[in-house]
């Protein structure tokens, strides 16, 4: 049986599903991958469309396996953050920036206040940080297949 790269099992790296709650309580699921040594930076992964964060599993393993301290969620209505019907939610993408994104980047710069913020955005995961109101607290930012705004 082959296993697959985010069924892979790393010895040097912790791995634990918490819940972060949006600026306006929502409860978005997450996972934070943390190196067993020291830590060098901290990591956030924002997520492409639709794209859960189980998806970035094998990234932030290898990463944290390196000494990031490395945390993936799922914005409202997405994967795990998703309620049993979407039929009432008046979720907005924009919401994922200025009230998901915003929460958790936050979380992660109290969390480990010494280490370098970084974000790693996939698609509109590059572009949401533009709608969180502590955006500044970022040092470095890596886009993939970002979208830009006019």
């Amino acid at each position: 049986m082959e296993l697959a790269v985010a069924d892979t099992v790393v010895d040097d790296v912790f791995i634990d599903d918490i819940t972060v709650p949006a600026m306006d309580s929502h409860p978005l699921a997450a996972t934070l991958f943390l190196p067993r040594g020291a830590k060098r930076h901290a990591v956030l992964v924002n997520s492409a469309t639709a794209v859960p964060r189980r998806l970035y599993r094998g990234f932030a393993s290898y990463l944290a396996g390196r000494g990031c301290a490395v945390l993936t969620y799922d914005y409202r209505g997405i994967g795990e953050s998703r309620p049993r019907t979407l039929r009432r939610c008046r979720y907005r993408w924009r919401d994922w920036g200025a009230v998901d994104f915003d929460a958790v980047l936050e979380m992660c710069a109290r969390r480990d206040p010494d280490a370098p913020l970084m974000v790693v955005g996939h698609s509109i995961g590059g572009f949401l940080p533009g709608f969180a109101s502590c955006a500044g607290r970022i040092d470095r930012m890596l886009t993939v297949g970002a979208q830009y705004a006019w």
